[in-house]
């Protein structure tokens, strides 16, 4: 409401994840009064989403295959800018990106960050039981172990690293299938089932089975849990969407960035928002026992790029 209200002048939106508060950027005092009739808080801003995404595809096309000390980058819609990470000391590689992709350098900010790891194949236990569920593993041609992301109607989404194209894809306990798509740019495949592997509307936590009843995208600071098939559930809020994230084997794009928690070789796994899927781990950075973040390719890109539907409960 919020969004149709502000029109042409929208922003950007996020949730306080202290007051549990939505404010929405506008870029034109003229549209304040309309929001807030909305029942959300309601600030001017000088860019925006739009623009800061536009900053972010510009900071992409200029990225080198050597990416030096720059990590990653993602829209911060409370601070209307785009926050470049760097490892300790880098700054001058995120001064050179920005110059060379010819932004305005006040759109964006630069900030030490840990590196980032990528998340892939790690210890896994658990059932499939010939049946498609969330958070279960599988393994890619008998030997690297990864997890179920979301079923949809004709097998499930999964992370791009659990396997290339053609690969066989096989539940612990029953249940076959095949890569048929993989997005290697933005980090998430198509695992097609066979007719022994039944997609189902679940995901699995410790305690059952939790429903998945939609994909709407929660907002930046809403909050956001991971399930996995080795460490179980963790919960954090999600910081920012459109992040690129520079891994050593190259850059993903279009990730989204939360504070949930990871540890290296043990991030994969779906993401849910109050039942609605939100995306599958791709990588993080830090640890559980640390504090870190966690980073996803998001479902609803991988629906409609390849027709899928979402099985829903």
């Amino acid at each position: 409401a919020a969004r149709a209200a502000a029109g042409a002048l929208y922003g950007g939106a996020a949730v306080d994840p202290g007051t549990g508060r939505l404010t929405v950027g506008v870029t034109g005092a003229s549209a304040v009064g309309a929001v807030r009739a909305t029942g959300a808080d309601v600030r001017v801003v000088e860019r925006g989403e739009d623009v800061l995404d536009g900053v972010a595809a510009a900071l992409a096309d200029a990225l080198p295959a050597d990416a030096g000390a720059v990590t990653g980058w993602y829209p911060d819609l409370a601070a209307d800018a785009v926050v470049v990470t760097v490892a300790e000391g880098g700054t001058a590689d995120a001064d050179a990106l920005v110059a060379a992709a010819g932004v305005d350098p006040g759109a964006v900010r630069v900030a030490e960050a840990a590196p980032p790891w990528s998340a892939d194949a790690g210890p896994a236990a658990g059932s499939a039981a010939a049946q498609i569920v969330g958070g279960d593993p599988f393994a890619t041609n008998g030997v690297v172990r990864c997890a179920i992301g979301f079923a949809v109607t004709t097998g499930f989404l999964t992370a791009a690293h659990c396997g290339e194209p053609g690969d066989t894809a096989t539940g612990l306990s029953g249940g076959t299938g095949v890569f048929t798509a993989v997005a290697p740019s933005s980090g998430g495949a198509l695992v097609t089932a066979e007719d022994d592997w039944e997609p189902t509307p679940y995901v699995r936590s410790g305690s059952g089975l939790v429903p998945v009843r939609g994909s709407r995208e929660a907002p930046v600071g809403a909050s956001v849990c991971r399930y996995g098939p080795a460490t179980g559930v963790h919960c954090g809020v999600v910081q920012a969407r459109n992040q690129t994230v520079v891994f050593p084997g190259g850059a993903l794009h279009g990730l989204v960035r939360t504070s949930v928690c990871a540890e290296p070789g043990r991030a994969d796994g779906p993401f849910l928002s109050g039942g609605q899927a939100q995306g599958v781990a791709v990588g993080g950075s830090g640890s559980c026992a640390t504090g870190g973040t966690t980073f996803l390719a998001p479902v609803n890109p991988m629906l409609s790029q390849w027709g899928l539907t979402l099985a829903t409960a």
